[in-house]
């Protein structure tokens, strides 16, 4: 280093100046000082020590909390494409029961209220399933963030079992409802269970093709229910359109209980994580969003049939359901990424845009699943197999647009354009289905059916492919 000016080597010597009086020391006081310095670089090591640990610590209870995606390259490229496809093929059958057992009791329901007398309980019998589900799925996915991947798909399948074969042994309306809550809260698992497994096994640029192969399949399964379950009805009985889940569930999940399916990440011993798992589940914001979704599918229910809309019965429902919503509400905001609902995941737009989009979609598709069944078979006197084949043009139109939609847009990328049509032409067919009467042409509701299967199919295959992708 080159001399400074003047002014600089004054202030240089007046700080040394300065030190002088400290740096002047005893032969004694140095060798005091020299002896005390590894104990001060071993008391500034344990510090540091302790600081890292402590990070490291902290790091991990972060990868804990937010559990990583990173793959187990090993074992997801490691399989074979035979093995894939035996893991790709129950599945994916798995997701073609669970759609169709959403619309099979459609042709069912007049024989079903029939037997049970139970006409103004004909809401509960797709409700009670769609609830169920609709409020387990955020719990499901946090299972599967904790618990085996395979085992814990395999106990919502054998759930969703149990709830069809307590439907086809109902003696009363009611125990179909619960059996119907049941079977929805299995299947509330393995639409999680369903993309987590397509991932461990699955590169991520093929992702989305075979997801857009499972949803058209899926809505090829809901499309066909009607016509499926009116068959049954008519030359079975009602109660096969819940037993045929469970011989075709038997090979599927037997086959499922051999196979070998990898883990998304490495996941600890189940003894281990139980009590940390039961505490990152929300279970407290499970129970203030049952009794919410409970009032207010009871106010929708009752309104109108038992009680007046008007009536202080269906007010307070209305009242009481917003008032635990709001509860709800607040107490996932001051759980943060640890909430049922993260608001941290709402705030991303294809997210809460898509889950709004299904929310209204789905709930008027399933008025069309539910009630154009009703209509031919109360309306226009058919029985429940000639009720489901009056629904084939919304079948075939759902079908091809459904699988020729997700082809096109795992192809071109873009799904916006087919979900603002879809959902365009399903409102303008739902606009027409009001004009139903007992004189309406044939014509006339079979164009209604196909402009509203186009709509149906463009729109479920564009919301649901987006998601992965």
């Amino acid at each position: 280093m080159t001399s400074g000016s003047p002014s600089e080597s004054a202030s240089s010597n007046t700080a040394v100046g300065q030190d002088v009086p400290c740096q002047a020391k005893t032969k004694d006081q140095m060798t005091s000082s020299t002896l005390e310095l590894p104990s001060i670089e071993l008391a500034s090591q344990t510090e540091v020590g302790v600081q890292e640990e402590e990070q490291g610590k902290e790091k991990e209870e972060e990868k804990e909390k937010e559990p990583s995606t990173d793959k187990p390259e090993d074992e997801q490229l490691n399989i074979s494409g035979l093995q894939r496809a035996l893991i790709i093929a129950p599945v994916t059958l798995i997701y073609f029961l669970v759609m169709l057992d959403s619309s099979i009791i459609s042709t069912a329901i007049p024989q079903i209220t029939d037997d049970f007398d139970s006409v103004l309980d004909i809401g509960w019998y797709g409700s009670a399933y769609q609830l169920a589900s609709s409020a387990f799925v955020p719990l499901a996915g946090k299972i599967y963030t904790f618990f085996p991947t395979k085992w814990s798909f395999l106990v919502f399948f054998a759930i969703f079992e149990m709830g069809s074969a307590l439907c086809g042994a109902a003696q009363s309306s009611p125990m179909l409802i619960v059996g119907r809550a049941i079977a929805g809260l299995g299947g509330s698992g393995l639409m999680n269970g369903i993309l987590t497994i397509l991932s461990s096994i699955l590169p991520p640029e093929r992702l989305p093709r075979v997801m857009g192969l499972n949803v058209s399949l899926g809505q090829v399964g809901m499309a066909c229910g009607p016509l499926i379950g009116g068959a049954l009805t008519q030359y079975a009985t009602w109660r096969w359109c819940f037993y045929i889940n469970l011989p075709i569930g038997a090979a599927v999940g037997g086959l499922l209980i051999l196979l070998r399916i990898p883990e998304v990440r490495a996941k600890p011993p189940v003894r281990e994580v139980l009590g940390k798992a039961v505490s990152k589940m929300d279970l407290t914001g499970l129970v203030l969003l049952w009794p919410a979704a409970i009032m207010f599918f009871l106010a929708l229910q009752w309104g109108g049939n038992r009680f007046a809309w008007g009536s202080a019965t269906v007010i307070g429902l209305f009242v009481g359901a917003a008032a635990m919503f709001a509860i709800f509400l607040a107490w996932e905001y001051s759980r943060g990424d640890d909430a049922l609902l993260p608001f941290s995941m709402l705030r991303v737009r294809v997210i809460y845009s898509a889950s709004a989009t299904m929310f209204f979609f789905m709930g008027a598709m399933f008025l069309q699943h539910y009630y154009l069944p009703i209509y031919f078979q109360a309306v226009k006197g058919d029985d429940p197999f000639m009720s489901g084949v009056h629904i084939l043009p919304t079948i075939i139109s759902q079908v091809i647009l459904a699988m020729s939609a997700g082809a096109l847009i795992q192809k071109l990328g873009y799904y916006l354009p087919w979900a603002l049509s879809g959902t365009a032409l399903d409102t303008i067919a739902y606009g027409l289905y009001s004009t139903l009467s007992p004189t309406t042409p044939v014509g006339n509701w079979i164009g209604y059916q196909i402009l509203g299967g186009v709509g149906n199919g463009a729109a479920a295959s564009s919301v649901r492919v987006q998601s992965p992708t």
